[in-house]
C-alpha cells in the first residue's frame, strides 16, 4: 500500500507537470493521469475527466468524464463535485437534472469550495433544482466572493445593486464591481462605469465612466462599445467625436447589440459625420426594422414614426398606429405619447381629445417628458373638457424633477409650471416660486419665460425697470420668440422703465416680427407699433 501511495503521488505529479506546464502537454498528460487515476488520485480522476469533456489528448468522451468526475466526487473531492454537478445541471452528456447538480454542489459548497459556492448561488436565485430563495443565493455569493471569486464579487454586486436577497446598497454594489474588475471580470467593468455615469454609490464622474467603458469596449464587450459610442456621441467624459461614436455602435451592432442597433439608426437618421451618406435613410430604417424584429420596443416606436412621416418609408399611417399600439401594449411609454398625438390631431383615427389625454396620461406615468408636458397642458388648458389645473401641477412637478433642459417640452413645463404658482392654478399662489421657475426655464432658453418674469414684475410688482431688465435677458438669450423684444420695444415706446428711444423701439418689434414664428398676437402687436411710429415692417 506505501508503495502505491508513493507511485501515485509520484504520477500525480508528473502529470501536474505535463498538465501545467506552458503551453500544457495533454497529449503527454493523459496516459501518466490514468496510471495516477487507476490507483485513486482524485486531482488525477477529476483532471481526466475534464480531458475527456473536453477532448484535450483524447478524445471527446462525455460518458467517460462523467464517471471520472463521480470517481472522484464520491471520494469527497470538490472539484469534481462541481464538474459533475456543471453536467448535471447543463444536460451535458445526459438528460438535464439540476437537483442532482444542486446536490453535488451543496456538498462541495459546504467544503468551502468557492466556485461551487457561486454555482449553488445562481441556482438558488433562479429556482433551478431548488426552491427559489434569494437570500440564500446572495449568502452564497458572499461566501464565493470573500474568497476572491470574481463572477461571484460580480453577481453580489448585483444583488446589492437590485435588492434581491440583500438590502439595496449602491456603495456596497459598486465596491464588488470594483473587487471583481481589478481580476478582468468585463461585465463588472461595465457595470462600475454605468455607477460611475449615473453617480450611484459615488459621485458622478463622466471621465471616469468613459475610462470604464473604453476598457470594456477594448476587450470587445459590446455593451462597454454601445455606451462608450454614447459618450462620444454626446462629448460625455470625452471630446465629442460622432465618427468615432458611429463606429463603436457598429461594433456593437456587429455582436447583434440591440440598443447600438437603435442608436445607430439615429445618427442616420439625424445625418451626423460618419452617418450622413445619400442612403442614411434606407440604413435608418433597415436598422430600426432589426431592431424591432428582436423586440426592441423603443426601435418598433420609432419605426412608427418613420411611417407616420413617411421618412425612408412611403408613408403609412395604419402602420404607424400598429406599431404605437405594439410598443405602447409592451409599456412603451413614448409610444404612448405618439398615439396621444395621433388622436389629438386626428392622423390615422378619428380626432379625439379625450382619448388623447388618456394616453398623454398613461405615457407620463411611464415618465416620457413630452407625455407628461402634453398632458400637464391638457389638463391646464381644458382642452378634453374642464380644466383640472391640480392634475396639470401634478405633471408638471414630474417633469421638472426630470431635469432635461435640453428638451423643449422641459423649458416649456417649466415655465409652465411658474404660471400656476403666479396665479394659484392649482396650487397656492407663490410669486417667489414663480420667480425661481421662470429664471430655471429662461436660463434653459425659454423666451415666454424671461416675458413672464418681466411681465409679473411690471404688473404684479409695478417695478417696469426690473421688468425690462428680465425683458433685455430673453432678446439676449434666447433666439426663437418675440414676446420679449416686443415688450421690451412698448417700454422705450413709452419710455416705463427705460429711457423713452423710438428708434430703440422700432428696432426691437422688427426683432420680434423676425423672431414671431406664426405668433398672431406678437405679429399684430408688433406691426401696429411700428405702423404708429410710421416705419416699414
Amino acid at each position: 500500500m506505501i508503495l502505491d501511495a508513493n507511485e501515485r503521488e509520484r504520477l500525480a505529479r508528473q502529470a501536474q507537470e505535463l498538465f501545467l506546464a506552458e503551453p500544457a502537454d495533454y497529449a503527454a498528460a493523459v496516459p501518466v493521469l490514468r496510471q495516477a487515476a487507476a490507483l485513486g488520485d482524485v486531482w488525477c480522476l477529476c483532471t481526466l475527466g475534464w480531458c475527456c469533456e473536453f477532448g484535450k489528448g483524447t478524445e471527446l468522451d462525455l460518458p467517460q468524464a462523467a464517471w471520472l468526475y463521480r470517481q472522484a466526487a464520491d471520494k469527497g473531492y470538490p472539484p469534481a463535485q462541481c464538474n459533475l454537478a456543471v453536467l448535471h445541471i447543463t444536460g451535458k452528456g445526459m438528460a438535464p437534472d439540476p437537483a442532482q447538480g444542486a446536490y453535488w454542489l451543496e456538498k462541495a459548497a459546504v467544503q468551502g469550495f468557492a466556485r461551487a459556492q457561486y454555482l449553488l448561488g445562481t441556482l438558488y436565485q433562479d429556482g433551478r433544482g431548488v426552491e427559489k430563495d434569494q437570500k440564500r443565493a446572495a449568502r452564497l455569493f458572499g461566501d464565493a466572493a470573500f474568497q476572491g471569486y470574481a463572477a461571484a464579487q460580480f453577481s453580489l454586486g448585483v444583488c446589492y445593486e437590485r435588492g434581491r436577497g440583500v438590502e439595496r446598497n449602491f456603495e456596497t454594489a459598486l465596491h464588488q464591481y470594483q473587487l471583481a474588475a481589478a481580476q478582468g471580470h468585463i461585465a463588472a467593468v461595465y457595470n462600475a462605469g454605468y455607477f460611475y455615469e449615473m453617480g450611484l454609490g459615488t459621485e458622478r464622474d463622466p471621465v471616469k465612466a468613459a475610462q470604464l467603458y473604453a476598457q470594456a469596449a477594448e476587450a470587445g464587450d459590446s455593451d462597454g462599445q454601445c455606451s462608450l459610442a454614447w459618450c462620444y456621441d454626446t462629448g460625455t467624459g470625452v471630446e465629442k467625436d460622432p465618427r468615432k461614436a458611429v463606429e463603436l455602435y457598429q461594433k456593437a451592432v456587429d455582436q447583434g447589440h440591440l440598443r447600438a442597433m437603435h442608436n445607430l439608426a439615429w445618427c442616420y437618421r439625424m445625418g451626423q459625420p460618419g452617418a450622413d451618406g445619400p442612403d442614411r435613410k434606407e440604413k435608418a430604417v433597415e436598422l430600426f426594422r432589426r431592431a424591432a424584429s428582436q423586440g426592441y420596443m423603443s426601435s418598433v416606436c420609432d419605426l412608427g414614426i418613420c411611417y407616420q412621416e413617411g421618412w425612408g418609408v412611403p408613408q403609412d399611417l395604419d402602420k404607424a398606429l400598429e406599431l404605437y399600439r405594439k410598443a405602447a401594449d409592451r409599456g412603451l411609454a413614448k409610444a404612448m405619447n405618439c398615439l396621444g398625438e395621433c388622436y389629438w390631431r386626428g392622423e390615422g383615427v378619428e380626432q379625439s381629445l379625450q382619448t388623447a389625454l388618456e394616453w398623454f396620461e398613461k405615457g407620463a406615468a411611464g415618465g416620457n417628458p413630452e407625455a407628461q408636458f402634453n398632458a400637464a397642458w391638457f389638463l391646464d388648458e381644458g382642452l378634453a373638457g374642464e380644466a383640472d389645473h391640480t392634475r396639470a401641477v401634478k405633471w408638471y412637478e414630474a417633469l421638472l424633477k426630470q431635469t432635461l433642459p435640453e428638451r423643449e417640452c422641459w423649458r416649456n413645463g417649466v415655465n409652465n409650471l411658474g404660471e400656476c404658482y403666479r396665479y394659484g392654478r392649482g396650487v397656492k399662489k407663490d410669486l417667489d416660486m414663480a420667480e425661481k421657475l421662470y429664471r430655471l426655464a429662461g436660463q434653459s432658453g425659454n423666451d415666454m419665460a424671461w416675458f413672464n418674469l418681466g411681465e409679473m414684475y411690471h404688473q404684479e410688482k409695478g417695478d417696469a425697470v426690473a421688468a425690462a431688465g428680465y425683458y433685455r435677458i430673453g432678446v439676449e438669450k434666447c433666439t426663437e420668440g418675440g414676446d420679449c423684444a416686443l415688450a421690451l420695444a412698448l417700454l422705450y415706446e413709452s419710455g416705463q422703465g427705460v429711457e423713452q428711444n423710438e428708434d430703440k423701439a422700432v428696432e426691437l418689434a422688427r426683432l420680434a416680427l423676425k423672431r414671431a414664428g406664426g405668433d398672431e398676437q406678437v405679429i399684430r402687436d408688433a406691426t401696429a407699433l411700428l405702423d404708429r411710429q410710421g416705419a416699414q415692417h
